[in-house]
């Protein structure tokens, strides 16, 4: 009795199991199985979604779409999960992080319109 008593009160600091689902995230990305990697981030958010280890999550998941070997990187959907970090958990020790990724990330992004712009420019002078 007093076994399963510590295993329900281990189980609520665990985050319900979110962080045993949380440590596969980092070794899944290392392998380049970066939908595994989602799938781990998305059941710690399911377990954990208002609470602790769920910012963690939403970190990790947003590196899953900025990791460069990522075939399906999208930088606006990792910008949109790190300022979920930045709202919705105003606590985290990652917030500070999840800010400079924000601003590399847009940074990237203008760049990438910039450089669209200028391509459509030199359409429209060679017509």
């Amino acid at each position: 009795m007093a076994l399963s008593a510590c295993s329900s009160v281990g189980t609520l600091f665990d985050g319900g199991g979110a962080n045993a689902h949380l440590a596969q995230v980092e070794p899944l990305m290392v392998q380049h199985d970066f939908e595994g990697a989602l799938r781990e981030g998305q059941e710690v958010l399911a377990l954990s979604p208002k609470s602790p280890p769920g910012d963690e999550a939403l970190f990790d998941m947003a590196l899953v779409f900025a990791h460069y070997a990522n075939p399906k990187k999208d930088y606006r959907r990792s910008i949109g999960l790190f300022s979920r970090v930045v709202k919705e958990f105003p606590r985290s020790p990652r917030v500070e992080e999840a800010k400079i990724w924000i601003g590399v990330l847009e940074s990237i992004e203008k760049a990438k319109q910039v450089d669209a712009d200028i391509e459509e420019r030199k359409k429209g002078l060679v017509k």
